[in-house]
């Protein structure tokens, strides 16, 4: 085998087990996210509902001081 094959093959091996990895994190993840939701959903929904509050809340405000700023021009 000549140098530059084995190095394309070694490459391709750690390319593959990241690749790998990356994939099996990923299923960690998403069965974290699969139990929080399970076993924590009334908390779940509550930090989701506040987030939503806050982002609604933050939008409204933005729109009121941009109209402020139009009628003040």
């Amino acid at each position: 085998m000549t140098p530059s094959k084995a190095k394309e093959e070694s490459r391709l091996i750690i390319d593959t087990v990241i690749v790998w990895r990356c994939l099996w994190f990923f299923i960690i993840i998403l069965l974290s996210i699969l139990m929080l939701v399970i076993f924590y959903f009334d908390d779940v929904k509550r930090v989701v509902t506040f987030v939503y509050i806050v982002m609604d809340t933050s939008i409204h405000l933005y729109k009121a001081l941009e109209n402020q700023a139009r009628e003040s021009n």
